[in-house]
């Protein structure tokens, strides 16, 4: 088409005004692959767009979709930057004067901000002129009446070409602009989010500008969208098209179980399968195959919401029936074709009616199906169940709006269990923070124990549902990490009938920790085994029907720490080295200096409930002078870590069964600067010492200002020396290698150096000390046979049996 324009200006000299129509009306009917410049220009005019739609007071005067319609195709034509520059400011020109408004300025709280990077006001396709004013609708805004929310809070007004049924690539940009604004500058969450939002919508312009048909342009926003990382994220069209999402499932369920794709439930009694026959393939696609394929079609908070999606599409399919390779509990893989059905509801797998008696012979318990219970029923359940020893609450499901009526049989008094952040309609950006205290309260609360079962179909009102019921003094949460979108879902309105979701409120605790990404945390981690499925147990549920631990108001005992050392697999070099003394805890962490020398630090700690927060400003550096002896340096740093939600951040979520390595969300607050990294337990052997010598050792008061950190598991020894090198610097040393208690053990030291351009696992040692541990017996006395010899040359730390003994006050 090009080239026959080309050939008529050439030989026929058509004006140029001419020419330019015809090519506005090329670019209407027919699409080719941007070039960069032109999507890193159209992702300019989404920015600057949302900037005006946002901030100017004439985005509300004026028809500002159509003003975006019409400086597309004049953007993608710009041959040069004075082009487009001039497309921005023809649009810009149709939003008249900014009228200022005189409110004041909104505070959002520190916690609740949501940076804006305005970071791309710098790119130098935009001239001076335009840039200033840009930055001026920005720096003038203050608060004013909106019209982009209705008055039920909804986005309905700003659903312009929603409609469409067939949209133009025009307006197919003027959806992915439209949800990347609305995020960008209404979600709670952008700032905890993996993906680089900046960039998510112009890394789909050209495949939304080309996409050739209404369901490739779908696909493009579900992409989008799967970047905000959201379980509420969603997205679905009433148009007709090729359906993306299955409407036919199998007539029985698989689901995740121990990392492996299990028959789940059969409740038809399908005898060509068995309870926990492992899935292989489908129609002739690997299991992991077919959840790499699958992933990309949802957005999800956390990798157990991705399993439980990926599921959904396992247990659907688009024809009649499907081939399954399945492999059976005697290893013998065999294979069958089975039909699917219309019926979804087999995917709700708690079958339990509302509520029922499930008394054990020493406890009466109550057991209630929060999916099912419904408003009406609340008082004739609590009739029932008020005398019972526990009740178990099943919430593995999306309950009724019950939570509201249940909380006066619960508590004495009004309650406050969850807080909110809702944005400021009025200051794009900003947000304003409720406190929620719900509840009238009775004199006689329920006083039994509260089971609270969930696991990863927990989500949005049931987790609030589960946040509301373990305030209770003796609730007791079982199962395992929730789906991680509390709050409300709000809709965004696109172009082809599309409508795209996300989280629009936050969800915090009282103390400001918010639910998203992460979920809720379980008490006692339980989650199905295969074992227990093929014999047809609900193990979660087992777990809430013993009568000992219903009895056991201590139970279950919160995580404790115990000594070990720790250290995240991304930054190896480097640890933490926790040891329990006394009531408190040392925390050493060691590192490098910037020159790449080794450096420690010490500090003690506290530990409550699964989380471990050093005691303010008591980690220090620590230097050895002959004279003066030891003196220590104020760092002005600590570190929490949190053993109890921490294996459920983000950085730390894991789909295994079990977490055998006792992992911790570690955030270290360093001059003002704060680092957030996952700690694992650092695992050397597959066993248990048969006499556990980890912790903190030392030669007593006459030996003060140095130590070493021994940890055993099975016959194996790690030994960091912490002292001085021969300037006075903070040094440490390791050796490891095989131990008995039978007879002294000799390990050599290592020094390690820091060098930028290593690979972590390469770090440069050198041998420099050789360390000889005698150990027959854990204790905080002296004794013969328990003493160290250390040989560092000509050191002042050379030691020959010097004797030890664990630190075990502080």
């Amino acid at each position: 088409t090009i080239v026959i324009i080309r050939y008529v200006l050439v030989f026929f000299e058509i004006d140029m005004s001419f020419l330019k129509l015809l090519f506005l009306l090329f670019l209407s009917f027919n699409t080719f692959a941007l070039t960069q410049n032109q999507i890193n220009r159209l992702d300019l005019l989404n920015k600057t767009w949302n900037v005006a739609k946002m901030y100017h007071s004439g985005a509300c005067a004026t028809n500002w979709d159509d003003a975006l319609l019409t400086a597309i195709p004049q953007v993608i034509q710009s041959q040069d930057n004075t082009d487009f520059n001039s497309a921005l400011n023809n649009m810009l020109d149709l939003l008249g004067n900014n009228q200022i408004s005189n409110e004041t300025p909104v505070q959002t709280p520190d916690f609740l901000k949501q940076k804006q990077d305005y970071s791309w006001l710098q790119n130098d396709f935009l001239e001076s002129s335009t840039k200033s004013r840009i930055s001026n609708i920005i720096d003038e805004f203050r608060p004013r009446a909106t019209c982009l929310f209705s008055e039920d809070g909804s986005l309905q007004a700003d659903s312009q070409y929603f409609n469409i049924l067939n949209p133009t690539p025009e307006q197919k940009l003027l959806g992915l602009f439209r949800y990347w604004g609305i995020y960008n500058y209404f979600s709670p969450y952008k700032n905890i989010i993996s993906h680089d939002w900046t960039i998510s919508a112009k890394n789909r312009i050209d495949a939304v500008y080309n996409s050739q048909s209404l369901r490739d342009y779908l696909l493009q926003i579900i992409l989008l969208v799967k970047e905000t990382d959201d379980t509420h994220g969603s997205v679905y069209t009433q148009a007709e098209i090729e359906p993306i999402l299955p409407r036919k499932f199998f007539p029985f369920v698989i689901k995740t179980v121990e990392d492996k794709a299990i028959i789940f439930s059969n409740p038809n009694n399908i005898s060509a399968i068995n309870l926990g026959d492992e899935v292989i393939s489908i129609n002739g696609k690997t299991i992991d195959e077919l959840r790499e394929e699958y992933k990309n079609l949802f957005s999800y908070s956390n990798p157990v919401v991705m399993l439980r999606k990926t599921n959904y599409m396992l247990n659907g399919g688009f024809s009649d029936n499907a081939s399954l390779v399945l492999k059976n509990a005697q290893g013998e893989n065999y294979t069958t074709v089975l039909d699917y059905t219309d019926d979804y509801t087999l995917l709700d797998i708690i079958t339990l009616p509302e509520w029922t008696n499930m008394d054990q012979p020493s406890c009466s318990i109550g057991y209630v199906n929060m999916g099912k219970l419904s408003r009406d029923n609340v008082d004739a359940m609590m009739a029932d169940f008020s005398n019972k020893d526990a009740i178990i609450f099943d919430v593995r499901n999306y309950p009724q709006g019950t939570i509201y009526q249940l909380l006066d049989y619960l508590f004495s008094k009004p309650q406050n269990f969850a807080n909110f952040s809702l944005p400021v309609t009025e200051s794009p950006g900003d947000w304003s923070y409720f406190i929620q205290t719900l509840a009238n309260g009775t004199a006689t609360p329920y006083s039994g124990r509260l089971m609270i079962l969930m696991n990863e179909r927990t989500q949005s009102h049931a987790e609030y549902t589960v946040m509301a019921l373990e305030q209770h003094p003796n609730a007791v949460k079982i199962g395992s990490q929730t789906a991680a979108a509390d709050g409300n879902v709000q809709r965004v309105y696109l172009p082809g009938e599309i409508v795209a979701k996300y989280t629009g409120l936050g969800t915090y605790y009282p103390d400001n920790t918010p639910t998203q990404r992460v979920g809720l945390v379980p008490d006692l981690f339980i989650k199905p085994s295969i074992a227990g499925t093929r014999l047809g147990k609900d193990e979660v549920l087992e777990a809430a029907l013993n009568c000992d631990n219903i009895a056991d108001l201590n139970w279950p005992q919160a995580p404790k720490l115990k000594s070990a050392l720790f250290w995240d697999p991304k930054h190896s070099g480097t640890g933490i080295d926790i040891a329990e003394v006394g009531d408190r805890y040392t925390v050493i962490p060691y590192n490098f200096r910037e020159d790449g020398t080794p450096v420690w630090y010490l500090g003690l700690a506290t530990a409550e409930v699964g989380i471990v927060n050093t005691i303010e400003n008591s980690i220090k550096e620590y230097q050895y002078n002959s004279d003066s002896g030891v003196t220590a340096i104020d760092l002005n740093t600590n570190i929490r870590f949190d053993f109890k939600r921490g294996p459920q951040e983000i950085q730390c979520a894991s789909t295994s069964q079990e977490l055998k390595r006792f992992p911790a969300q570690m955030i270290w607050d360093f001059n003002d600067a704060t680092k957030t990294r996952c700690e694992q337990e650092f695992i050397f052997a597959n066993s248990q010492a048969t006499t556990d010598f980890t912790g903190l050792w030392w030669g007593g008061s006459t030996e003060s200002g140095w130590g070493i950190s021994l940890n055993t598991q099975g016959d194996k020894i790690v030994a960091i020396v912490y002292f001085y090198d021969d300037t006075g610097k903070a040094l440490w040393l390791l050796g490891s290698g095989n131990f008995s208690s039978q007879q002294p053990t000799t390990l050599t030291l290592k020094k390690f150096t820091h060098c930028a351009s290593c690979s972590e696992n390469q770090y440069p040692s050198e041998d420099v000390a050789e360390l000889t541990l005698s150990l027959t017996q854990v204790t905080n006395e002296f004794t013969a046979d328990n003493w160290l010899s250390l040989n560092f040359g000509n050191s002042i730390w050379n030691r020959n049996k010097m004797p030890i003994k664990i630190l075990s006050t502080y």
